[in-house]
């Protein structure tokens, strides 16, 4: 009798990377393969502030449709953060926004919309005032964990944008975007359809479009993004339990390793970007410097932060990263044509200082740590 571990991976393998073991086409309605999102104004000064956010979907097991109370803890600290540091001009979900298999349909009697529709008014509750951009990335939750279904995926992009229909701001109605915020530059990855489905050159990935991820054109004048910040749901180093890309775990499975999505990730975004922010562990991590630099880019380093933790949390495993904390909490991050600073904050602190604060002066290749914060590890 074959084990239940082979009968899982033969399954797993049978259905393929999407419906019926078919490649996935990722064209997003328009015809586009890499859509651009409305952007965001910049304050007054230039700068832009906004928090990051992942795995925030979790249900509250006594009341359907509704969000557990955690992530109401979690929302109303972003709500105090922003409010004390004079407001926050958009917000980014990293992914499994919806959990256990994301929008089921779109119907306003399903318990999954009616979850997703609670999320998006819990967060703007919590914001206050005027509704405030929400930008959406798929996790491999919202795809379905187990079976992957572009169905399903491209049911919950629906839902953002009914949402946004409705005058509520949510935006990334698409598996691919980019959009403009005062001096950042944003990009927004499905990487649930690269770890599924690329080979593991990377080359291969059977989307359309693909060739058009790495976005590295020079630019040249005064209105040029003077920071460039990718987003996307499978991290790229982690302490957690899911591991590193190229060697991801599935519970105790390595049925997705990723190894397409490194190198994906090699080639357009390490070195190619200021900063890199992902989900999937439900932790808080920090990595800082994880290549040389890419002498083309002027050396540029990319920091690398986990902010999974938006409903639940999950042990670290490891003790590499410059930060990483089993806490609930999120990532704020602040921008200005000078400086791009992150700031880590948890549940278990509040609001009135941050757990760790790193910053990237202009002009600089790599991020600093600021010790009046947190000290540097030894």
């Amino acid at each position: 009798m074959r084990s239940s571990t082979s009968l899982l991976v033969s399954a797993v393998l049978a259905f393929g990377a999407g419906c019926g073991g078919k490649q996935l086409d990722l064209r997003v309605p328009g015809g586009a393969d890499y859509a651009t999102e409305k952007g965001v104004a910049p304050q007054k000064d230039g700068s832009v502030r906004f928090f990051a956010v992942g795995d925030m979907g979790e249900p509250d097991p006594a009341a359907t449709g509704k969000l557990h109370p955690n992530g109401h803890k979690v929302a109303n600290l972003v709500g105090e953060v922003c409010k004390a540091k004079g407001g926050c001009d958009f917000g980014t979900f990293l992914g499994d926004n919806v959990y256990l298999s994301g929008v089921h349909s779109t119907d306003p009697g399903d318990p999954t919309a009616q979850l997703f529709d609670d999320i998006v008014k819990t967060y703007q509750d919590a914001l206050g005032g005027r509704p405030t951009p929400l930008y959406f990335i798929l996790g491999n939750h919202d795809w379905g964990p187990a079976f992957p279904s572009r169905s399903r995926a491209d049911t919950e992009l629906e839902m953002v944008k009914l949402c946004h229909d409705k005058g509520l701001e949510c935006r990334g109605a698409h598996h691919f975007y980019e959009f403009r915020a005062g001096p950042v530059e944003m990009h927004a990855w499905d990487t649930n359809a690269l770890v599924r489905q690329c080979d593991d050159s990377g080359t291969v990935c059977g989307l359309e479009g693909d060739d058009t991820l790495g976005r590295r054109e020079p630019c040249k004048g005064d209105d040029c993004p003077v920071w460039r910040i990718a987003m996307g749901h499978h991290p790229y180093l982690s302490d957690g339990l899911h591991g590193d890309a190229g060697s991801f775990l599935e519970s105790i499975f390595r049925l997705w390793p990723g190894r397409g999505f490194k190198t994906l990730m090699d080639r357009h975004v390490i070195g190619y970007t200021d900063l890199y922010l992902c989900g999937h562990e439900h932790d808080m991590e920090v990595f800082l410097e994880p290549n040389p630099g890419r002498p083309d880019m002027g050396g540029r380093h990319t920091a690398l932060v986990v902010s999974g933790a938006g409903v639940k949390t999950s042990p670290l495993v490891r003790d590499r990263a410059d930060y990483g904390r089993a806490r609930l909490g999120f990532a704020l991050v602040e921008a200005s044509k000078e400086s791009l600073v992150v700031e880590i904050y948890t549940t278990s602190t509040g609001m009135t200082k941050p757990e760790f604060r790193i910053r990237k002066r202009r002009g600089k290749a790599s991020f600093e740590i600021d010790p009046a914060v947190t000290p540097p590890k030894p």
